[in-house]
């Protein structure tokens, strides 16, 4: 069961999948950020709504966070600016979604004349399609960037979309009405870890078909929650399949462990690394002291061979006396 950070044969999951994983296989073309795929994993509970899971539950979270997020596992807001996210039809003449759609959104048109920012019927209708008012004016643009089609565009581990999910999954969690917080500040508030692993997990726990979709995972299950997180869409579904798959079979039959190192080596002295590695190589786990004597021995460097060596010894920080 994992309830923190953990390791693959001794070695930190993302330094695992960096390294075996990532770019071996054309669906997995991202790295991991291992700095913010631990602080997601530090907020276990906050993101699954329980103090643990199984591996199976690992991966088909893992998956939909390393797809929506490009592996940086952070809170994430979609890429792309008004025109993108307001138009129905690509410069390519391809059809998308726009996001200035009701009822999941208000208009923009509605909004900013409410706002006093347009008057003329003309304005507000222009505002109200789907074709972005290229030549409107900066001060008009500018205050579009609270109306819906933009503020709430997708975001978080599983890029949350629409005003009306947003009431459903982030309101609940902050302090003030969304529409209350000015650009700067809503920006600033979704950059939280904690509060977007909040919305993942009222996400997936919002109705009783969200709920079956997420507990299905634990039995190897996983094509329902892909459909609830991605509406059904076939590329999605096929690209979950093929990530889902090929992560349960590398790691079947490998050593899974939760990690000892809760720390950043970044900040320790190299007299201190070397402290902690001479301990290793005298210490009474043959294997760790092997394992770090083959690969520079205490040379003050704390690289992944490091890492390996000091989670086989299993020792936590504080017994090194550093």
């Amino acid at each position: 069961m994992i309830s923190k950070n953990f390791t693959i044969n001794y070695q930190p999951f993302a330094d695992w999948f960096n390294t075996n994983i990532f770019g071996k296989f054309p669906f997995f073309a991202n790295r991991i950020n291992p700095t913010n795929f631990d602080t997601v994993l530090k907020n276990v509970a906050l993101l699954v709504g329980k103090s643990e899971m199984n591996l199976n539950e690992f991966i088909g979270h893992f998956c939909i966070i390393y797809n929506e997020t490009g592996g940086r596992f952070q809170p994430m807001r979609e890429l792309g600016g008004q025109a993108y996210m307001f138009n129905k039809i690509m410069p390519n003449g391809q059809s998308k979604y726009s996001y200035n759609l009701a009822p999941n959104n208000r208009l923009a048109g509605d909004q900013l004349k409410a706002w006093g920012i347009i008057s003329s019927v003309a304005d507000v209708q222009l505002w109200n399609e789907q074709a972005y008012p290229d030549a409107a004016p900066l001060a008009v643009k500018t205050a579009a960037n609270k109306c819906d089609f933009y503020r709430y565009r997708g975001y978080g581990f599983n890029q949350l979309t629409w005003h009306s999910n947003y009431l459903i999954c982030l309101q609940p969690h902050i302090p003030k009405p969304m529409d209350n917080y000015s650009v700067e500040e809503f920006e600033t508030a979704l950059q939280d870890f904690t509060l977007a692993a909040k919305a993942f997990n009222t996400f997936n726990s919002r109705n009783a078909s969200a709920i079956a979709a997420v507990n299905a995972l634990a039995s190897g299950n996983f094509a329902p929650y892909a459909k609830l997180v991605s509406g059904g869409a076939k590329w999605y579904m096929d690209l979950y399949t093929n990530r889902f798959t090929k992560l349960s079979e590398k790691l079947n039959g490998l050593t899974i462990r939760p990690m000892v190192m809760d720390f950043n080596p970044a900040t320790l002295t190299r007299d201190k690394v070397i402290k902690i590695q001479q301990t290793v190589l005298d210490g009474t786990n043959a294997d760790a002291a092997h394992h770090l004597a083959i690969h520079g021995g205490a040379d003050g460097a704390w690289g992944g061979n490091t890492s390996i060596a000091f989670e086989m010894a299993g020792k936590a920080l504080k017994e090194y006396e550093v």
